[in-house]
């Protein structure tokens, strides 16, 4: 099978029955480990395709909520060629979706698949705030001032706006984020084009938060190991 379908990248294969999907915005600055470190460990030959998370190409950046589902869902076909869910993993905001698309299969096959998720709670300011730091953080090319700088700009941002207020906060926050882009490239002689490419990233997330914040979670949580799952 192709390690790609429309929306979804397989990211472990394996011959056991049964496939596990994966949701996840890695693309955010979080350092902690992804779905593709979790497979690195499992016991067993399961195989999982994660959703591809949304890119500034195409018409992802004006996607809803329900949009990314409805891409996500799209896909499935392929990805399942017949076969059962055994399980869905999300981790933070990915949780949201990762229950909604539960929700979903539910609905088409009369069946709701396991939930597993990692640290779990729909997008806000303040997780938002958390991977920001994380990004400006990681620019050590920068000097501790321009970082401080950065990151000061950061705590207005946060402080001139509602705990709910999303939107607003991540279109600030991905602004922000081309200005220490611009001299990060700056510093390294890299062209400027990488900037926009870099910072375009962030330009999705007003949509992708607000969407997941829309979303009502209702999952099924499955405190189990993967291996020991039927």
């Amino acid at each position: 099978m192709s390690e790609n379908a429309a929306n979804w990248s397989r990211i472990h294969a394996g011959d056991a029955p049964g496939v596990v999907l994966a949701v996840d915005f890695y693309g955010t600055g979080r350092q902690e480990a992804t779905f593709r470190h979790l497979c690195d460990l499992l016991p067993d030959p399961v195989e999982v395709w994660h959703a591809v998370p949304p890119t500034p190409a195409g018409d992802w950046s004006a996607a809803t909520g329900a949009g990314h589902l409805r891409k996500w869902t799209e896909g499935l076909n392929t990805v399942l060629a017949g076969r059962p869910v055994r399980a869905i993993l999300g981790y933070c905001a990915g949780s949201v979706f990762a229950s909604a698309l539960a929700d979903t299969l539910g609905e088409l096959e009369g069946h709701r698949p396991q939930v597993v998720l990692f640290n779990p709670g729909a997008p806000g300011v303040a997780t938002l705030t958390r991977d920001f730091r994380g990004l400006i953080d990681g620019m050590d090319v920068l000097t501790d001032e321009e970082r401080a700088t950065l990151l000061a700009e950061m705590t207005a941002i946060q402080q001139a706006h509602a705990p709910s207020a999303l939107v607003p906060v991540a279109e600030q926050y991905a602004a922000l984020y081309r200005k220490g882009c611009d001299l990060l490239c700056e510093r390294l002689g890299v062209d400027a084009s990488l900037s926009a490419e870099l910072a375009a990233v962030l330009q999705l997330l007003p949509g992708l938060s607000d969407g997941g914040a829309r979303r009502a979670t209702r999952p099924a949580v499955a405190h189990r190991h993967l291996a020991h799952l039927p």
